[in-house]
């Protein structure tokens, strides 16, 4: 009977991944055909779908990280932007990869890309946080096709991986999947001074995770990033982005500090911290533009959590 009922699981499991793959295709497909406004129609039912089960969970995280809501109509606001936002990004990658270059540069505003341009001309290469505010397919156009040598790392995306790598070739930038020797590419990125980037607000593996400070509360996040950035010895930068309007995106560059401290976990939680505490600033003026809402784990953060010395990610 076990043998039966994992034989069933799998192909239950190979039957969804098979439809999911469909679904993406189609979606490709019918962003280069149809109009705007129709996709913004066709994706609100998906975002009511992956979110309407979840309504509660993610508006009292929202007021446990950024306080409660002013009004209930200011609560019903952030949330139908919430599922806009979500319906929109059904889309929206796809638009991307059929749009020209000069449309996406035009459409895709930096602030701050000066500071990567002085950290560059040192030599160094830079390391750029990023996190899942707004569209993260931004980030991937908005530096790729500027001109910038970019590479981020990410999760292997279960069903629709070669599309996600396809997206990615699109907006020239390299992708590297997280377990595939992220060191050493990481390294070879900045050696022939490369940007480099990896999201650090939705970890997906436990190592090296600590509770850090995330508005009224904490998060849980992982050092893996700081741990290998700083030793790399490269400039830090904080990077998140925001929807401004119908297809248009506004990224945002900041420096992270050096640490103070010169112990390898603690000096790594300073500059994860910094990185974290740019995208609440973001984060509270534009709520409903993080999707890892109802995923991440909230807990308040320990004094010690991050007090003890442990050697550099290998």
């Amino acid at each position: 009977m076990a043998r039966v009922r994992r034989l069933l699981i799998r192909v239950v499991t190979a039957c969804l991944i098979q439809v999911a793959r469909w679904v993406v295709a189609a979606n490709f497909l019918l962003a280069k055909w149809l109009p705007d406004r129709w996709l913004a129609r066709l994706g609100h039912p998906v975002a009511v779908f992956m979110r309407h089960s979840h309504k509660d969970k993610i508006l009292s995280r929202m007021e446990k990280v950024l306080g409660p809501f002013q009004s209930p109509a200011e609560r019903d606001r952030v949330w139908k932007g919430h599922v806009e936002h979500i319906g929109r990004c059904v889309f929206e990658p796809f638009q991307m990869y059929w749009s020209t270059d000069e449309q996406l540069v035009a459409d895709i505003r930096i602030t701050g890309e000066e500071l990567i341009q002085e950290a560059l001309a040192t030599g160094k290469g830079a390391v750029l946080f990023l996190d899942h505010m707004g569209n993260p397919g931004s980030l991937v156009a908005a530096f790729g096709l500027r001109g910038y040598d970019v590479a981020i790392a990410g999760n292997p995306v279960i069903a629709v991986e070669d599309m996600v790598a396809r997206l990615f070739k699109r907006g020239r930038v390299e992708r590297v999947l997280l377990g595939d020797r992220l060191p050493a590419r990481m390294a070879s990125v900045l050696k022939r001074n490369g940007l480099f980037g990896i999201f650090i607000d939705f970890p997906v593996v436990l190592k090296h995770n600590v509770v850090m400070p995330f508005g009224h509360t904490g998060v849980s996040v992982n050092l893996g990033p700081g741990l290998l950035a700083l030793r790399q010895g490269a400039p830090i930068f904080g990077v998140t982005s925001t929807r401004v309007g119908s297809n248009r995106h506004h990224v945002v560059v900041t420096r992270i500090p050096d640490p103070v401290s010169i112990q390898s976990r603690e000096a790594a939680a300073e500059v994860v911290g910094a990185a974290l505490d740019a995208m609440c600033t973001t984060l509270r003026r534009h709520p409903e533009q993080w999707w890892p809402w109802d995923e991440v784990c909230l807990e308040q953060p320990a004094a010690s959590s991050v007090s003890q010395d442990q050697p550099a990610l290998k």
